[in-house]
């Protein structure tokens, strides 16, 4: 495994519009031998990250250091950028299973999602750590109590929370090495490609499956509305989870789409800049309503142990509020965007 010591820092993704001469020269490829080039970047960040996340809480940056001890030794660890690394370890494996999606076409059957379940595998390592992480840093602030000596000590206990969920972030990843997993990732793609003789252009190609992922989209976002019909008129999708389901998955259906349309950047003939802006929106609007919708669900049985009966009623019925206000204006959001939804 590489530690924390042997790296300067992770790279970023390059902003989203602009294009290198070797952007442009991908887009030039056929597809096959563009998909390399394509994940790199993104291999080359979840497997810094992963490796930064896993050193991180070893005095001597190597894999024989102290992990565990008290939450507390832990609760400053926002200051070593944990949250940061790890929220950037999944979006890199968000964008590669959507580059393994669009490719499915060309890759040998069951190629595509059986490495697609291995990085969903890989991102749930750091699920948890991430999920407490918003809860405790973004939405707490909207259900503390205004008197800060109630306050005071559900938030220690959530940073508390928060600092022993990415300890286990940390123990998980150096147990699974996900370097390892990416690596063969990267072998594989690239045995793939030099094999393949004949593949559509990459302009092409591209264009084509974005369409597939705006039509998916579409479909998401016109059964979200309709389940926003059916719950005003029965209530139901308070029970059933109905309308935050078809909104999840709308959400993901969005990512699709913003992800595609950057990483596909250099091959399409249109600026993208203004649609990547409008996808960000919603993902946000839709991002908001996830994550008050999990914040209830991680909190509902840890919520004994954080605080009190009265304080357990008090925040989740401002969770709930929240909730019910931020998957409103998701709906509007793709009310007003539906339209557009379009490559």
């Amino acid at each position: 495994m590489v530690y924390a010591d042997q790296m300067v820092g992770c790279p970023r993704e390059p902003d989203d519009m602009t294009l290198s001469s070797s952007d442009r020269h991908t887009a030039d490829m056929p597809a096959h031998a563009a998909l390399p080039r394509l994940a790199a970047p993104l291999l080359d960040e979840a497997i810094c990250c992963a490796g930064r996340v896993a050193a991180a809480g070893e005095p001597d940056g190597g894999p024989n250091g102290a992990v565990d001890g008290n939450a507390d030794s832990h609760a400053d660890s926002n200051a070593n950028g944990d949250p940061e690394l790890i929220h950037r370890y999944r979006v890199s494996l968000r964008q590669l299973r959507c580059l393994l999606w669009a490719y499915a076409p060309l890759l040998p059957a069951g190629m595509a999602h059986a490495w697609r379940t291995r990085l969903g595998t890989l991102a749930d390592l750091a699920g948890p750590a991430r999920e407490w992480a918003v809860l405790a840093t973004e939405l707490a602030p909207h259900f503390l109590p205004e008197d800060p000596a109630r306050a005071q000590p559900l938030l220690r206990a959530l940073e508390q929370q928060v600092a022993r969920e990415t300890a286990a972030c940390r123990r998980a990843m150096r147990d699974a090495a996900p370097a390892a997993v990416l690596s063969s990732l990267r072998a594989t793609l690239a045995d793939w490609s030099a094999v393949q003789d004949r593949s559509p252009p990459l302009d092409a190609f591209a264009r084509q499956r974005l369409r597939d992922a705006y039509r998916i989209l579409r479909q998401r976002a016109a059964r979200a509305a309709a389940d926003a019909d059916a719950e005003a008129v029965a209530k139901a999708a308070a029970k059933a989870d109905t309308g935050t389901r078809t909104l999840h998955r709308t959400r993901i259906a969005i990512k699709r789409v913003h992800y595609l349309t950057v990483l596909f950047a250099p091959a399409l003939a249109r600026p993208a800049a203004r649609r990547v802006k409008s996808l960000r929106r919603l993902q946000l609007h839709l991002g908001r309503a996830n994550d008050t919708a999990v914040a209830l669900m991680v909190l509902h049985p840890a919520m004994p142990r954080l605080c009190g009966r009265h304080l357990r009623r008090l925040v989740r019925g401002r969770l709930l509020c929240l909730n019910s206000r931020y998957e409103a204006q998701a709906r509007r959001a793709l009310a007003r965007a539906r339209k557009r939804l379009k490559p």
